[in-house]
């Protein structure tokens, strides 16, 4: 399945990516060290579906600049 609850993109998947992507932000954390080494199929949500959309990215943006 490519997105985390089916195959289509749901609130879940923009939820949880918001949170994953502000605490990525905010800690310097990233997927090759640290506490999220090793999670490839979270990586591969991650980068691969939720970083290419660009309406997600565009509002990704938009939420780290209060931050």
């Amino acid at each position: 399945m490519p997105y985390l609850c089916g195959r289509t993109l749901t609130i879940a998947d923009i939820i949880i990516f918001n949170e994953l992507s502000q605490f990525l932000f905010l800690t310097n954390e990233n997927f090759k060290e640290g506490k999220l080494a090793g999670m490839e199929k979270l990586e591969y949500w991650y980068s691969t579906q939720m970083a290419t959309d660009k309406i997600v990215m565009a509002l990704d943006e938009r939420m780290k600049e209060y931050l």
